[in-house]
């Protein structure tokens, strides 16, 4: 919803009345409301000030023992979004919270709570999670290469520039456009088809065994940078 947000809103930026609370339902409050902030697309995210507010729930529950929760903004007339932080049930830093106080002078904005830095690096760290992140990254990097090489030298046989240009006409402008919408949906194929590839032996690898799931993502990305 939110991408769309600005999209329909008027022109005070405020968004059509009847939209509900995505957690709870309630409509939200509109301009001339007690609570315009829920419905002003500058601070619109789909929650009413109830469920802002809320105290902090599990979003999810990890298979290393991690646990993700939701926490309501640490200073909401900054910024309305709920934040979500992961911690670990044993650390002695946060007591499984995920997050820690941040205390500095008020001259610098003052206090707030942030990310548990143990935690951060624990979760980050896992090696099946911290090698699943390094080869999708390298996967989608090598194929984002492979088709920027594409379209650059399907440009320099149509005779069109592959650098940047002011001085091109419609007519050109056209040409280039055809072209990239001609390999676009190869690309997301090929990016969505490796994605899913290793994501699946990664969720696999969740409850199995990690090691062997470890050594089938780096089989499978050698095969997919081919």
């Amino acid at each position: 919803m939110i991408p769309t947000a600005f999209k329909h809103m008027d022109k005070n930026g405020f968004l059509p009345k009847g939209i509900k609370c995505d957690q709870c339902g309630k409509e939200l409050s509109g301009e001339n409301g007690p609570r315009p902030a829920e419905s002003y697309a500058g601070s619109f995210t789909g929650l009413c000030y109830s469920c802002q507010n809320g105290g902090p729930y599990i979003v999810k529950e990890h298979f290393d023992g991690a646990i993700t929760r939701s926490y309501p903004p640490h200073s909401p007339s900054w910024r309305r979004d709920r934040e979500e932080q992961t911690g670990y049930p044993d650390c002695p830093e946060c007591n499984g919270s995920g997050r820690k106080y941040h205390d500095q002078p008020l001259s610098r904005g003052g206090g707030y709570y942030g990310y548990c830095e143990p935690c951060f690096n624990k979760y980050y760290n896992h090696p099946l999670r911290k090698v699943y992140h390094e080869i999708t990254q390298t996967v989608g990097a090598h194929i984002y290469g492979k088709y920027e090489n594409m379209f650059h030298a399907a440009l320099e046989k149509a005779g069109l520039p592959t650098v940047k240009s002011d001085d091109l006409t419609d007519e050109q402008k056209q040409k280039i456009l055809d072209i990239a919408i001609s390999l676009l949906e190869a690309f997301q194929t090929e990016d969505r088809g490796a994605c899913d590839k290793l994501r699946s032996i990664y969720e696999e690898g969740k409850t199995g065994d990690h090691k062997k799931a470890i050594r089938q993502m780096k089989k499978a990305a050698k095969e997919l940078m081919k």
